[in-house]
Order: C-alpha cells, then structure tokens, then sequence
C-alpha cells in the first residue's frame, strides 16, 4: 500500500468526520454527543469504509482480495481510534442563553474534555440537571468543592453568598444573593456549611437575578451529574 496515498485517505477520513461530529453537535444546540451521534459516527465510518472498497476495486481490478481487506482494516482501525479520542475525551457544545457573561455568550460554541475528570475551583464545567420538568446540560462555574465552605449573609429574604469566609462576585464584579427559601434549602443539603464529599457548588458568571439556574436554585451538584471541564471556545455567538 503506497504509504502518501494511505495517509492521505485517513485525512480525508478523520476530517469529514470531525466536520460531521462538529457540525452535528451545534445544532443539537446544547446537548452533547449521546446515542444519536454514535449512530452517525458508525453510518460515516460505514460509507468511508465501503468507499474506500469500492474504489480500490475500480482503480486496481486486478487487485486480491486480501489487499481489499488490508485497506478496510487499516481504515477501520484508524476511523475506530479517532472516534474513540471524540466520543470520550472530548466533546462539543454550544452554550445557550446569558448564564456565562461575560466569559461565555448565547450560540458561542466550545470543546468540552470528559474523561477521568475532577472538578477544581473555578473550572468552568458542564453539568447535566436531572429533573421532573428538566434534562438538560448547563455551562457553570465550580465555585465550593468539597471541604469549600459556603455561608449566606443577610437579613428577610436577601442573603449574599461568602465561600471559604469570603464575599463570593462574579468576574464583573457582582455578588449573588438568594432568598429564605433556597438558603434554607442548600443549609440542608451542606454539612455545618462545608460542601460533603462527591458534591459541588456552582455559579453562573452572571450574578444578575434571574439570569442564571445554578446551586441557588438547583441545590448542590452531585460528582456523577458533572459531564466535562470546558476547555476552549472554538465558536462566538452572539
């Protein structure tokens, strides 16, 4: 097998199928790859596959059935390789609504690793919510691990959030607050104000009220719900 011809076809290969993957995990908007886009990925390593066959059986009519299958080996080794590099260490996402300003913008689109991943404080991370009314992957930042210690300051039913004894804000400047109920809610949930093991505590950039879902509202997030760390923004949105 001609050694630049061959390298030449698993670029060809890969490259369509990064732009596919890509292509296809925009438009599932904020949703990441699951069993959908590895039924694409297996219909794509199928075609190349096929023809890669089929044009070696045309430009070689001579050629044994043996160097056939060499060349849908070496294909299908190397389609397997990348696709297992995508499908479990990294992904892509695109991040919807205003959440993340001003560190991430509706429609930006981002590289998300996955694999063996432990959250640190200020990771931005990718966490999956797991409710009645709501299955859906939201863009956060770890603001408490565990051991991080998470108090509310105020009065009535405005409380300001401190973690490790210090006034929690936002990159730009503001703090986030919530009221009696959430605060009750989350009191609960920590142990004598210290994050438990195998939970976090996350945030959105955005310390306007109402802009943002996160531990506020949604409690602390388990270890198993935390899907991968964002590690670059391939796309701007808006």
């Amino acid at each position: 097998m001609d050694r630049k011809r061959t390298f030449l076809i698993w670029v060809i290969v890969s490259s369509l199928t990064l732009i596919a993957h890509l292509i296809f995990s925009i438009f599932k908007f904020n949703r990441l790859v699951d069993t959908t886009s590895h039924y694409l990925f297996f219909l794509v390593t199928v075609i190349a596959i096929a023809s890669t066959v089929k044009a070696t059986i045309r430009t070689k009519s001579g050629e044994s059935i043996s160097s056939i299958l060499d060349w849908t080996m070496f294909l299908s080794r190397s389609i397997s390789l990348m696709l297992f590099v995508i499908i479990h260490f990294v992904m892509v996402a695109r991040v919807e609504g205003q959440s993340m300003m001003t560190t991430y913008h509706d429609r930006d689109v981002i590289l998300v690793y996955q694999l063996d991943y432990t959250p640190k404080t200020n990771d931005v991370a990718i966490i999956h919510v797991i409710e009645p009314n709501d299955d859906s992957l939201y863009v956060k930042r770890v603001v408490g691990i565990p051991g991080s210690k998470i108090t509310f300051v105020g009065s009535n039913n405005f409380f300001e959030v401190y973690v490790n004894d210090v006034l929690y804000k936002s990159p730009d400047g503001d703090t986030y607050t919530l009221d009696v109920f959430d605060k009750m809610r989350l009191e609960n949930q920590l142990d004598n104000h210290i994050v438990p093991e195998g939970f976090y505590f996350v945030l959105g950039d955005n310390a306007k009220p109402g802009e943002s879902r996160d531990s506020r509202s949604l409690g602390l997030i388990p270890i198993e719900n935390i899907v991968g760390k964002v590690l670059i923004r391939i796309i701007k949105g808006d």
